[in-house]
């Protein structure tokens, strides 16, 4: 392992921090980040920049508003949109307690959905867990939020981890119009500056702060105080025999790339959408001054000894919008599709619900995302990592001055979690779910009463009940709209004479 209390070894990593490679990978993190708050102006004016001269996008009014990256990523970080049911095994009631109380602390479904949502953004996220202020603090970090040496004897596990700020200027992104780049006393947006003053870091050896030079800030000790463990969980679909996860951004590059499209279209619109008035007319009778319009009258001066005819009109370019619009919704679709959503359902009519345009239904699209089973493996992985992470903070800190209020008896290595996720359903309409409810039944797969509790998700003996209601209330309305006729006459006589054979 490195010894991190060399301080060429802490130069080298700093040093190596501020490379370009490492820089590079910081840039696109930070860029995809912006984008999935919503700040996307300055991409895609920089994107149109590669086009068109800088004059020429600084009269174009630039589409930045459509988020495709931020719905998608919404939609398909589900796993924490309903709470899951977290199981302990190995601790005492009592360890059970404080255990919950921690997790009620973290905010822990809260902090995993950003996690979730982190984790849909760029493949990969980690979690760092820290005391502060006498209890545990969960974080959910991004790709340009820490630094990692990979372990030399596996270059997909990660040796030494170190949190530290990103310099924003270096990404060329501009977070807003009124920032100075001054990190003031009050809160504002260049608080991140703090953080490039002083890094964090962690090894299973050592855990110390240092500045930018590489200098360890004074402290009382620089081991790792949780027995060999770092309170970090990397969380990945999978590796490529490297610590980093490199899939691209094809999410956010496509929104770019869309709302780019969208500001081609809107400028076509602007500059092509009306008429362009024209004069032609001999060079001494063209007026200095030319006013047109529903309350004006134009005069055309004629000169009858020149051959050149006076004439106004208007020039009209008509573009191909709906061509235009058609290859945009043609690209929306193709990327729908690569993120998982069925050409035949992205082509599909959808009856039950009116759309305005082709844009709305695509969109819509968009619900039809689900969890997958790799996402789900992940995080479960993740949980239980970190349920290890809290068992060594519990162990070394639990009742004393760091974390007060966790008292607890140590608990056992062998103690684990699992923890059981409510699997998000397709989000369908209602007549698409009455309508597969009665394929299902005119083939023979389900009941009456079965296809009831689909209907409204409820339990059989429920819906056998409703069934009963129904068949009563079917053969009541029966009886109102068809009386029962009156007895043939004969029978009627019948009776008549036996009634008398009586008396």
């Amino acid at each position: 392992m490195l010894n991190l209390l060399n301080p060429n070894v802490r130069r080298q990593i700093i040093d190596e921090s501020k490379a370009s490679e490492n820089v590079e990978r910081k840039k696109v993190s930070f860029g995809q980040f912006e984008i999935f708050k919503d700040r996307i102006l300055q991409q895609v004016k920089a994107y149109l920049e590669g086009f068109y001269s800088k004059d020429t996008i600084q009269n174009t009014p630039i589409v930045s508003s459509v988020n495709l990256a931020r719905r998608i990523v919404k939609k398909e970080a589900s796993l924490y949109r309903k709470a899951p049911v977290r199981e302990f095994y190995g601790l005492s009631e009592e360890q059970e307690m404080v255990v919950r109380q921690v997790y009620a602390d973290l905010k822990i479904d809260t902090v995993m959905m950003k996690a979730n949502e982190y984790f849909k953004l760029q493949d990969q996220t980690h979690l760092y867990l820290i005391p502060r202020a006498g209890k545990l603090k969960l974080q959910a970090l991004l790709a340009h939020n820490i630094d990692v040496v990979p372990s030399s004897q596996d270059q997909e596990e990660g040796e030494v981890y170190c949190i530290n700020g990103f310099d924003r200027n270096l990404a060329n992104v501009k977070v807003s119009e009124d920032g100075d780049s001054m990190n003031e006393l009050i809160a504002d947006e260049d608080d991140y500056q703090a953080g490039m003053k002083a890094i964090a870091v962690w090894s299973p050896v050592f855990n110390f702060v240092m500045d930018e030079q590489g200098n360890i800030m004074p402290s009382e000790s620089y081991e790792n105080p949780i027995g060999g463990v770092v309170p970090f969980v990397d969380i990945n679909g999978g590796k490529d025999g490297e610590y980093w996860v490199r899939s691209g951004a094809a999410l956010t590059d496509f929104t770019i790339q869309f709302n780019a499209g969208l500001t081609d279209l809107g400028n076509v619109v602007r500059m092509q959408g009306f008429g362009q008035a024209w004069l032609k007319a001999p060079s001494n009778l063209i007026p200095n001054n030319i006013q047109i319009g529903t309350n004006f009258v134009l005069r055309l001066p004629i000169d009858p000894n020149n051959p050149v005819e006076t004439d106004f009109g208007y020039a009209n370019a008509n573009p191909d919008l709906q061509g235009s619009l058609s290859y945009l919704e043609g690209l929306l679709s193709s990327f729908l599709t690569s993120r998982g959503v069925d050409p035949k359902v992205v082509n599909a009519k959808m009856d039950s619900v009116k759309y305005s345009s082709g844009f709305e239904r695509l969109l819509a699209m968009v619900e039809q995302f689900e969890a997958s089973e790799s996402d789900i493996a992940a995080f479960k992985d993740a949980e239980q990592k970190l349920f290890k992470i809290i068992v060594a903070y519990l162990n070394t800190y639990g009742g004393t001055s760091v974390l007060p209020g966790y008292r607890v008896a140590p608990i056992s290595e062998d103690a684990f979690m699992s923890i059981t996720y409510k699997k998000p359903s397709s989000v369908v309409s209602e007549a698409e779910k009455l309508q597969n409810i009665q394929q299902r039944k005119e083939m023979g797969l389900i009941t009456q009463v079965e296809a009831i509790a689909l209907d409204r998700e409820i339990e059989m003996d429920d819906a056998e009940e409703i069934y009963q209601r129904i068949q009563e209330e079917s053969g009541r309305e029966i009886e109102r709209i068809v009386p029962a006729k009156a007895p043939p006459a004969a029978e009627v006589e019948d009776e008549e004479d036996e009634l008398e054979a009586e008396d």
